[in-house]
């Protein structure tokens, strides 16, 4: 196969022994090794490489913002490491990326290398950039969720407002909406961004508490007035505020099993 320059981006010490065990077999040679996603990101920044093994459990739930950062001018050949979660393998079949299952079995990490090189060689820059696109956008839409659910929900948030630190408890939040790497959380009249995105922060919230009604908004549920049709089928939920925001058809069900708890 000829040698091959591999970035390894896995917390567990354990897993990225068997992974560069196998690689070097296979006449690769894996330069770097990485267990958080800051130094994943540098990494890539300054060197090339031909593929990276990639676990979407790790880091937090934060690896795959690895490649929302990074994907468009470091497009990247990725192996994911990843759960039998059907909507994940759904999303990497479809943009034709190459995967393995935890713990990796030695056979499958050599034909996922191999099916990541071709379509390296075969995919142009661009080719890629229009999948890694897809896939992330796949991702904020749709209901699967690569993070693991954490034992104790996110009950305060550590916030900066006029170069002083706060902390916002949970509950105070009325609702949230993506905007680019952050997320902008409004709280009465006043709102504020962190440094989230909104996959990685809808995992941590109460589920009882949060829903998600729109790929770039939450809402707490605490804070829903009326839910009304809108066109076509689709709904607006207002708020005691009087904000208004469109429930995606893709999260009507949840909705409607929320008021469900109610009736």
């Amino acid at each position: 196969m000829g040698e091959t320059r591999i970035l390894v981006v896995v917390e567990d010490s354990r897993i990225r022994r068997q992974l560069r065990r196998v690689l070097k077999g296979e006449g690769a040679t894996v330069v770097r090794e990485s267990s958080t996603s800051s130094s994943a990101v540098k990494a890539i920044r300054r060197e090339a490489f031909d593929v990276i093994f990639l676990d979407v459990l790790s880091l937090n739930g934060s690896s795959l913002e690895i490649v929302r950062k990074v994907g468009e001018e470091h497009p990247l050949a990725p192996v994911f490491l990843t759960p039998p979660d059907d909507y994940l393998l759904q999303m990497f079949e479809e943009h034709g990326f190459a995967y393995i299952f935890k713990p990796p079995a030695p056979e499958d990490t050599r034909a996922a290398l191999r099916r990541s090189l071709d379509r390296a060689r075969s995919w142009s820059c661009e080719e890629r950039r229009r999948a890694f696109a897809a896939l992330l956008a796949m991702l904020d839409e749709g209901p699967g969720r690569p993070e693991e659910k954490p034992a104790h929900r996110l009950a305060r948030l550590l916030i900066t407002i006029g170069g002083r630190t706060l902390f916002l408890r949970a509950a105070d939040i009325d609702w949230m909406e993506a905007a680019g790497n952050y997320v902008r959380l409004h709280v009465g009249q006043r709102s504020c961004l962190i440094r989230e995105t909104m996959a990685s922060l809808e995992v941590k919230l109460d589920p009882e508490q949060f829903l998600r009604v729109h790929r770039s908004a939450i809402v707490n549920l605490d804070r829903v007035q009326e839910l009304y049709p809108w066109s076509a089928g689709s709904y607006l939920i207002r708020l005691f505020d009087g904000t208004e925001l469109r429930l995606s058809r893709r999260y009507q069900d949840r909705m409607q099993g929320e008021i469900g708890r109610y009736v």
